[in-house]
């Protein structure tokens, strides 16, 4: 099968394109080029997508078979842990096993570097350029990781905590049964922030219970409705299959896409 790679990342349909074989070949191929740029460390994570976790064992075995030290994040974590991991630990790049919004029967892979966000075009056509027809056979030990404590001290860093804690109204959370799951509660918890959250759809779920994890108003039914009769400053944020896009929901049920979410940020 030929795999190309398009817009951050390669992906297809689970068990028809995204196989072990094809994936090992696409490990095979990243972990060739990280050893030829001199890399030595990589870091493997995956979403809440049927069999992600499998997946992710899989290709962080053919990295570590290479002779790439490895890293595996032990659930499924939002991409943007993965980045933050990518930098924590000082690694050469990062692997993750996510189909990002796309419906439930697709996976995919998205790859980082050094730097956390997302490959450059040229560094993806080096890796296009070392796709084998079949992958490397050796399979290594992948060593598992947890940076859930540091991402949280991370982001303490980078928000107003006073202006949080005065926030006088519910925030809703709906992570779509995707990695974003129960994180937002937990930073909060964290941080010692004592917000009302409610969450929607927080328990991963691999089909996304019945829609694509996009934050579109027509796959948000439930919470629109739900805020439907909320007042401000009550709001709700969205996010998708792997958590790296939002959305928000004002009371009367208001829809913000992310490129207005980001607008708004920009302008305040």
């Amino acid at each position: 099968m030929d795999i190309r790679f398009g817009t951050d990342g390669w992906r297809g349909v689970i068990a028809r394109d995204f196989t072990f074989f094809n994936l090992a070949r696409v490990a095979t191929a990243y972990g060739r080029y990280l050893l030829a740029k001199g890399g030595k460390t990589v870091v493997v994570g995956y979403d809440t997508r049927f069999q992600a976790r499998a997946f992710a064992e899989e290709a962080a075995g053919v990295l570590a078979g290479l002779g790439l030290k490895a890293y595996l994040l032990q659930d499924p974590h939002p991409t943007p842990m993965l980045s933050f991991a990518v930098r924590h630990l000082g690694a050469d790049g990062g692997l993750m096993l996510t189909a990002s919004h796309n419906p439930p029967q697709y996976l995919g892979v998205k790859l980082k570097g050094p730097y956390g966000g997302s490959a450059l075009p040229e560094e993806v056509k080096g890796v296009e350029a070392l796709l084998p027809e079949a992958p490397s056979e050796a399979r290594g030990r992948a060593e598992p990781l947890e940076v859930r404590t540091a991402y949280y001290e991370h982001l303490k860093g980078l928000l107003d905590l006073e202006a949080l804690s005065r926030f006088p109204g519910v925030l809703y959370h709906d992570a779509m049964g995707g990695a974003g799951d129960s994180h937002l509660s937990a930073f909060l918890r964290h941080a010692g922030l004592a917000l009302e959250v409610r969450e929607l759809h927080n328990v991963p779920h691999p089909l996304f219970y019945g829609v694509n994890p996009e934050p579109l108003p027509k796959n948000l039914k439930t919470l629109l409705a739900v805020m439907g009769p909320e007042e401000a400053p009550t709001f709700a944020v969205v996010t998708d299959g792997d958590a790296d896009r939002i959305a928000a929901v004002l009371p009367g049920g208001r829809f913000f896409n992310p490129h207005q979410v980001f607008a708004v940020l920009l302008r305040h």
